[in-house]
């Protein structure tokens, strides 16, 4: 939104939140993880800072672009001149300002120069671009784009190093799920997640259960050690409610049947119904005729009670189906 002062849109707002606001914040009330309303992505600009920013990203990836085309240029001037007279035009034609251009190669080095520690160009020898240090600021914006791009185009070049940031920037663990997740190496990356989890960094219960639904999304079996640490998160009672009902989830999905007897044994000292119905949910890999005896036991508890039995059952035949 464009104002005509710094102080105008704080008049706007006086007195009347948003509706998306308001609800959000009533919900930030209950039970559950925190609703976060990133406070950190909005600011107040001025016209011309608020264009500088918006700008920022084509301007550095059209500059690692620039430099690349040079050197292509370079490097087929010792071929014949009509081939790069071809590759020049192609190249040309393309929308010079617009980053959604840029191919592979010039995302790559983008992310290399703006991100990894130390700066290797692959399109020369020079030893002094080699070790070259990154001095700027994290640039989250940059971040993203060049993620999201990487992603669409497949590309895992970004895939180890940005799960060494989830230490420096948890904030983004999302935005690092979501690429990880374009370029299909959840179950991959099990080791450095477990790296992580372990490390004195991994102090946000939050940051934690957004990990944990992540690697639900994959059906390939997890490590011992990962599973190993969902399991003491799951029967952890200090640990938030929303962090240890995740890992419920995922011990019902991937546990062993001792961890499944031991999440049936949780049901009696459940606090309230909805605890109740989610440890029901995760029993669906129990024996089958164990299983049905114990939900037609609390079945008529409630409504939410025959809703959570009645998902458990076609999970089941589903799954049988499937097999």
């Amino acid at each position: 939104m464009w104002f005509s002062s710094r102080a105008r849109p704080w008049k706007g707002l006086a007195g009347r939140w948003p509706l998306h606001l308001r609800i959000r914040n009533q919900w930030s009330r209950q039970p559950g993880p925190p609703h976060s309303f990133q406070t950190a992505k909005t600011q107040i600009l001025r016209a011309d800072d608020a264009r500088k920013k918006v700008e920022s990203i084509a301007s550095k990836v059209m500059e690692i672009k620039a430099k690349w085309f040079v050197r292509i240029e370079g490097a087929y001037e010792i071929g014949e001149p009509y081939i790069f007279d071809d590759f020049s035009r192609e190249l040309r034609e393309d929308d010079i300002a617009d980053p959604e251009t840029a191919p592979v190669e010039v995302l790559r080095e983008a992310y290399a120069t703006y991100f990894l520690p130390l700066s290797s160009d692959p399109f020369t020898s020079d030893a002094a671009d080699e070790d070259t240090e990154v001095s700027q600021a994290f640039d989250k914006t940059l971040f993203h784009f060049l993620l999201v791009r990487m992603g669409k185009a497949g590309d895992g070049f970004a895939s180890d190093h940005c799960l060494t940031l989830l230490g420096k920037h948890p904030e983004e663990t999302r935005a690092i799920c979501a690429y990880l997740e374009r370029i299909e190496r959840i179950g991959a990356s099990d080791d450095a997640i477990v790296g992580f989890l372990e490390s004195p960094d991994a102090i946000y219960p939050y940051q934690i259960c957004q990990l944990v639904e992540w690697r639900l999304k994959d059906s390939a079996l997890p490590t011992e050690e990962f599973l190993r640490i969902i399991r003491q998160a799951a029967f952890d009672d200090s640990r938030p409610y929303y962090l240890r009902s995740v890992c419920r989830k995922f011990l019902g999905e991937f546990g062993t049947s001792a961890d499944v007897e031991r999440l049936e044994h949780l049901y009696s000292n459940a606090r309230d119904e909805l605890e109740q119905c989610e440890i029901l949910c995760s029993l669906k890999r129990m024996e089958k005729r164990r299983r049905n005896t114990f939900l037609g036991r609390y079945e008529m508890d409630s409504p939410l009670h025959q809703r959570a039995v009645a998902f458990v059952k076609a999970s089941r035949a589903g799954q049988a189906r499937g097999a």
